[in-house]
């Protein structure tokens, strides 16, 4: 295990009910043990400010400075007082981070001096002179950051219908969230969404479902990039976040590493649907339920990160030769709501 410890002076959040989540990237690297532990986490609130799940990742060049690789590593932290110093400690385990510390050896390794030139220093020689040439690139920075996220909590969030939305980052909403009839939602292989409040139970929709998708995904809404998008799958479209009771309904979920992700709470899908996904829904210590849920083309259906329980996978439809956009499974009246409870 690394640990970082950072002292905040004058400040202290609130801290939110500590749980384990998965060491497990979302495509291990190469050199990386199989499977992976578990850390304690802990969501804290400065305010209008929220600190959410962290992730340690390489920077290799200006192009990609400060943005999470796809085998970026999970960071617990937790929030200690000791001796009237407010402490962040964050954790990440030392066996997936090693492949990219190997990583930045080697990448040190050439640039090393070469050895002509490194006897002639030794000997208070000057090094041979060559010609001036100009640089025909920008000097490319490495290294390895273990990173917290600090989000402002954007509330009462609703998707419209008719309307096509981009999501381009990790963006987290709380409070109230809404997805109407025919909102279409697509995200670029860096894109998610967190939600940190629970969910309430939501009437039935009307066709079309709403539906979360890749951004490569030119089947559906506004064109917004071409590309293959199972080649380059999104994290996930969905997380949720220490969610009490949550009752996502009538959404279709498209081209995801994770259609869904549920870290501690009580989730039920109902009449959902999933395309093309690597897993229908990843879970760490919450209970899953599903209810007329059909899974087409996903490579596993659920995955338990680690205290996790499952209701209902036996009835989930795999055949999806039928048309599953047709009116007689879906039942009225129009809008689907994701919105917090009391």
């Amino acid at each position: 295990m690394l640990q970082v410890v950072t002292e905040f002076i004058g400040v202290t959040p609130v801290v939110g009910k500590e749980r384990l989540i998965s060491t497990e990237s979302a495509q291990p690297s190469r050199g990386a043990p199989p499977g992976g532990g578990l850390l304690a986490d802990c969501q804290l609130v400065f305010g209008p400010m929220q600190m959410t799940r962290g992730r340690a990742f390489a920077v290799a060049g200006r192009a990609q400075a400060g943005q999470p690789s796809p085998t970026s590593v999970p960071v617990g932290k937790q929030w200690h007082q000791m001796d009237g110093r407010g402490l962040l400690i964050e954790s990440v385990e030392y066996a997936a981070i090693l492949p990219h510390l190997e990583a930045l050896q080697t990448r040190a390794a050439r640039g090393e001096p070469k050895a002509k030139e490194r006897r002639a220093a030794e000997a208070g020689q000057r090094p041979e002179a060559k010609p001036m040439r100009t640089a025909a690139r920008v000097r490319e920075e490495t290294g390895f950051v273990i990173d917290w996220i600090l989000v402002a909590s954007s509330t009462n969030t609703t998707f419209a219908t008719d309307q096509t939305y981009k999501v381009a980052s990790e963006v987290t909403l709380s409070t109230y969230i809404a997805f109407q009839a025919g909102t279409i939602v697509k995200f670029t292989p860096q894109g998610s969404l967190t939600l940190l409040d629970p969910i309430a139970a939501c009437p039935d929709l009307l066709v079309p479902r709403a539906v979360l998708t890749h951004a490569y995904d030119d089947s559906i809404g506004e064109p917004i990039t071409s590309g293959d998008p199972e080649a380059n799958k999104y994290p996930w479209a969905l997380f949720m976040e220490s969610c009490a009771k949550c009752y996502p309904q009538r959404l279709e979920i498209r081209y995801a590493q994770a259609g869904m992700k549920v870290d501690d709470g009580e989730v039920a899908a109902k009449n959902c649907l999933w395309r093309k996904c690597t897993y229908g829904v990843r879970a760490t210590a919450a209970d899953v339920t599903f209810d007329g849920v059909f899974m087409c083309d996903v490579n596993t259906l659920t995955f338990d990160d680690g205290g996790a329980s499952f209701f209902g996978v036996d009835d989930i439809v795999t055949e999806c030769s039928i048309d599953l956009w047709a009116p007689e499974i879906v039942t009225p009246p129009h809008q689907v709501h994701l919105s917090s409870t009391t």
